[in-house]
């Protein structure tokens, strides 16, 4: 997943059960295909997905995009994505 301006919110989804994992990928598939404004990807380690969007009512809509796969998720906290982050030092006079 590559981080863009637009990334502003996540949230983590996981599997509540091992067999929705396979869904849970195809979903993620799809709404990344329907749209290009989200990022998604599936984390290889817990088997979960983390969703970014550029606002609470675009997480919405990929959360209920999701329902209609008929996958049984546990959704996470909204956590917003940190923008900002110091790269260089500087020595003032």
């Amino acid at each position: 997943m590559d981080k863009t301006d637009f990334d502003l919110v996540q949230v983590c989804v996981d599997p509540r059960l091992q067999a929705d994992g396979g869904r849970l990928g195809f979903a993620i598939k799809s709404l990344r295909e329907q749209n290009a404004c989200l990022n998604a990807r599936i984390d290889a380690a817990t088997g979960g997905a983390v969703i970014r969007a550029a606002s609470e009512g675009d997480l919405d809509t990929a959360l209920d995009f999701m329902e209609r796969f008929h996958v049984d998720v546990e959704i996470g906290p909204l956590q917003v994505v940190y923008r900002i982050s110091i790269t260089n030092s500087i020595d003032l006079d």
